[in-house]
């Protein structure tokens, strides 16, 4: 192994010492890994136009007269996917509910199912949550956009408006 990867190769004393090691050298050169699985689904828990014919009635709501169903799971990435680091995911965009709504949250779910339906689901759990201040005077067709960008030991959460502005940028760490 030493003749393939010459001093790459890392041979503790102490076997115990090894983890602490690796995460010591690792700090010093995050860019030593390149790709990563992904273990879980990850998505955003959301509200969409309720559609009897897929949607569960237990999820029907009522907001001003539309019907909605709750807890949708809105994936943006699949158990088992590839990701380079720092790799930008698509953009989803989300609608308020309301007009005028001053704030929205997003809930960030990983799942161990490749395709979760809700995030009530048993196999879904909270992983971040996020509070955006939005401006006033939008109508419910206003946009925000959400970008999930993976890779590294967090998960970062870009949200734009919908003229692209940036309103947030948040890091969801899973080491600690």
């Amino acid at each position: 192994m030493k003749e393939t990867f010459g001093d790459k190769i890392v041979a503790p004393i102490e076997p115990r010492t090894a983890v602490m090691r690796a995460a010591v050298l690792f700090g010093q050169s995050p860019a030593a890994i390149q790709t990563r699985v992904s273990k879980y689904s990850y998505g955003i828990a959301t509200m969409n136009h309720f559609k009897p014919e897929i949607h569960s009635e237990e999820k029907r709501i009522v907001i001003d007269g539309r019907e909605y169903c709750d807890d949708i799971f809105e994936k943006h990435v699949s158990i088992g996917q590839e990701i380079t680091v720092e790799q930008n995911m698509n953009e989803m965009t989300y609608y308020p509910t309301i007009d005028n709504q001053a704030h929205a949250v997003l809930q960030v779910f990983a799942s161990s199912k490749e395709n979760p339906k809700y995030v009530t689901d048993e196999d879904c759990q909270q992983v971040g949550l996020l509070l955006i201040e939005m401006k006033k005077n939008h109508k419910r067709d206003f946009g925000i956009k959400v970008k999930l960008i993976f890779g590294g030991t967090e998960i970062q959460v870009e949200v734009r408006d919908g003229h692209g502005n940036t309103i947030k940028n948040a890091r969801m760490d899973f080491l600690g």
